[in-house]
């Protein structure tokens, strides 16, 4: 697996949220150009716009952005 390339949809990955905070578990759930849709795994943090977020795999940053919306639960794509 080419570590550089993006994480398809499904993929599983950590989430930090805010910097003093564990990663939490979650899955890629779409990604098209700018937008992408992460799912927490279980419990997961409350979110807010605005709020950065990080993803990885293991200790490799894959990307992050910032948060438009959260979505309500099970709301998924």
């Amino acid at each position: 697996m080419d570590e550089r390339a993006a994480p398809a949809a499904d993929t599983p990955l950590a989430v930090r949220i805010r910097h003093r905070h564990p990663p939490v578990r979650a899955r890629l759930a779409r990604a098209d150009g700018a937008d992408t849709t992460v799912l927490f795994e279980g419990d997961g943090p409350a979110v807010t716009p605005g709020q950065a977020a990080v993803f990885y795999r293991g200790d490799a940053v894959l990307g992050g952005g910032w948060i438009a919306a959260a979505l309500a639960e099970g709301a998924g794509p």
